[in-house]
Formats: structure tokens, C-alpha cells, sequence
């Protein structure tokens, strides 16, 4: 990356068949293997258009990280030293106790944020939440006052660097762009979603699944049922991470009469490629609601298919329909499991909005 280098936890399994995990804080994210070519290793993403091809060598490795949706196709250099488990040097320095909150400033358009921060040892595990989603798992040493640690999980990847000071702190995202931040200490342990709003448009649309199939909201299946709309992209790990949370939840709710419809916008560089990557989010998610195609290629956003709704923040974006198909609520971004508190809270008022669409309460 342009600003930094950041550091990979790559855990190799070299008993037949080959395996790679990438261990991002408290993520595990298993890697796929793929045909070597000749001496090298190539292993791509579950679910996004990433890999990394690698040689070992002198028990170093040499390889690179690419990035496949992008165009042109970006290419990072990949360096390792086998059997090195500890991401940054530890400082035997006397490290001050840190499970605390701070609003932030971030970047120069200076976005409200709140990172929370909890130690165990020497070792912290932190994440930043946004008005529209949270950026993951970030993970590394205490030094001191100072904060070392990095987020590496194909998509959000950065180096974090922080300084505390009394009640303030001040520090920095690295990766190709530097994004600095300052704040103070703050009791919050969730930050409210700015772009909340509600609503009483209507809607009607009619889409394909990648394979071809129909379906639209005037459907005998959605007649007369409430449905959540989720606006949603392979590329975006908020997106993934709210996936795997309505998964679970319909198998559980879909009884109680409310339906779930996901509409895909990628950003592959062709329509093709992007169809094969939405063909591997179904093959490796099996989503158990219909997830269909808005735009493969970036040509089309929300925007150009609902220009009412004129709020569009952020991907993933979810609406919250009525019997009638009204938008009674709506909701942008998604903090997940990394974001702590903000996900259980967000958990609990998911479940009171869905009460009261299945109940019809006023």
C-alpha cells in the first residue's frame, strides 16, 4: 500500500489439500485454493474478486495481493517470514489500561465517529463506527500511550496508529491514502445512525435473479406481507456482515409472515464478471430469501431505480416495507459483530421494527 505496510496474519495448513486462513482480529476468513502455478501458491476469497499468489522461499514468502474488480487490476507487493506469529514488536514498557470510548473527527470532512477500545494485556482489539457502518476488526499492541495495530480482511485494510493523551486522542488510518483523526473521550458505546429516516412512499419493482428469474414486489408471495428490502453489494463487507445477520433471522421469522428481498449492485468491470461474482455470494452465503440483480458493472445505483428515495447514504441500505409496501423506516449502513454494542442495540431495534410490521402495530 501507498502509506504503509501492513502487517498479515496468514496461517498455512500444508497437508493435502492446501489450506490459508487470514486471521483478522477475531476473524478467521478461509481462503480457497486454487491450481498452483508451478511453485506458486494462489488462494482467492470466499466471496470477493481478491487473491494472493505467493512463492516460499528461503522459508520467506514472495507474492502479491491482487485486487481482481478493480480497472485496471491492482496489484500490491505480498512479504512474509514463516513462523512470525506476532504482528508487531511488543515493548516491555509499562502499558496504562484502556477500555474506553472516543468521539472522533474523522478525515478532512471531519465525520462524527466513535471508537471504542478495549484492551487485554498488551494487546487491544478496537473498532471505528460511522454514521453509515463500522470499519471492523482492528487489532494490535499497547506501547505506552500509543496504539500499533491493523485491520487486514481483503476490503478494509489499513494500519492504525494512535496516541492517548489525558481524555484526547489523536491518530491515523494508513494504507494507500492517510486519514487522521482526533477526539476525545466519551461514555457513548454506540453512535446513532444519522441517516435513519422514515417514510410513507410506496414501492413497486420487478427484477431478475442472476439466473434469469423474475420476481416482483406485486408477486402473490409479497401480497399483503410486510418485506425488508436490502440494498446490498458483494464488494462491501457491511453488506456481507448484515447477510449473514438476515440469514439466520428469516429461517427463524419468515413464518410469522414477512418476507426478505436483496437487490445487488456490484462494481465487477464487465457484466459477466460480475455476474460470477454474485453466482459465488449465493454459492457460499445460500441466502434463503431472493437476492437480485440491480446493476452488475456499476452502470446503475439505487438512486437511478428509486429516485424517491433521495437519502441513499450507503451500501448496504435497508428498507423497512409495510403491508401496503409503504417504506415505513429506513435504515443505511450496517455495523456488525466487530462494532460491539452498536450491533446489539442495532439487533434490538431490528426486532422491534419487525414486531411491529408483523403485528401491524400503530
Amino acid at each position: 500500500m501507498t502509506h504503509a505496510k501492513i502487517p498479515v496474519h496468514l496461517d498455512l495448513d500444508f497437508r493435502s489439500p492446501t489450506k490459508a486462513t487470514l486471521i483478522n482480529g477475531k476473524e478467521r476468513i478461509r481462503l480457497t485454493p486454487l491450481p498452483m502455478n508451478g511453485e506458486t501458491y494462489r488462494f482467492e476469497w470466499p466471496l470477493q474478486a481478491l487473491s494472493i499468489e505467493f512463492k516460499i522461499i528461503d522459508k520467506k514468502i514472495v507474492g502479491e495481493f491482487i485486487r481482481h474488480h478493480k480497472t485496471p487490476i491492482q496489484r500490491y507487493r505480498l512479504s512474509g517470514e514463516w513462523g512470525k506469529r506476532d504482528l508487531f514488536p511488543q515493548s516491555m514498557k509499562k502499558s496504562q489500561l484502556i477500555k474506553k470510548a472516543y468521539r472522533l473527527e474523522l478525515g478532512e470532512e471531519k465525520t462524527s465517529s466513535l471508537l471504542t477500545i478495549q484492551t487485554y494485556g498488551k494487546k487491544f482489539t478496537a473498532n471505528i463506527q460511522t454514521p453509515t457502518g463500522d470499519y471492523r476488526f482492528i487489532s494490535g499492541i499497547v506501547d505506552g500511550s500509543n496504539l500499533v495495530g491493523a485491520s487486514f480482511d481483503g476490503v478494509y485494510n489499513y494500519l492504525f496508529l494512535a496516541s492517548i493523551s489525558g481524555n484526547k486522542i489523536a491518530g491515523s488510518l494508513l494504507n494507500q491514502s492517510q486519514t487522521l483523526f482526533t477526539g476525545e473521550e466519551t461514555f457513548e458505546t454506540s453512535l446513532n445512525q444519522q441517516s435513519d429516516q422514515l417514510s410513507s412512499e410506496k414501492l413497486s419493482f420487478s427484477f431478475s435473479s442472476v439466473d434469469g428469474k423474475k420476481v416482483s414486489l406485486d408477486d402473490k408471495a409479497y401480497l399483503n406481507k410486510p418485506v425488508i428490502i436490502q440494498f446490498f453489494g458483494s464488494w462491501c463487507p457491511n453488506c456481507i456482515d448484515e447477510t449473514q445477520f438476515l440469514i439466520p433471522w428469516f429461517k427463524q421469522n419468515q413464518k410469522r409472515g414477512i418476507e426478505i428481498i436483496a437487490i445487488s449492485y456490484e462494481r465487477a468491470p464487465s457484466e459477466n464478471e460480475g455476474k460470477l461474482l454474485l453466482k459465488k455470494v449465493l454459492k457460499k452465503l445460500k441466502p434463503n430469501y431472493p437476492i437480485l440483480v440491480g446493476s452488475l458493472n456499476s452502470s446503475e445505483s439505487p438512486k437511478d431505480h428509486f429516485p424517491s428515495l433521495t437519502q441513499f447514504h450507503a451500501f448496504p441500505t435497508t428498507l423497512f416495507l409495510d403491508r401496503n409496501h409503504r417504506v415505513i423506516y429506513q435504515h443505511s449502513g450496517f455495523s456488525g459483530p466487530a462494532a460491539g454494542e452498536a450491533f446489539t442495540l442495532w439487533k434490538t431495534k431490528f426486532a422491534e421494527l419487525t414486531d411491529r410490521l408483523i403485528g401491524d402495530k400503530k
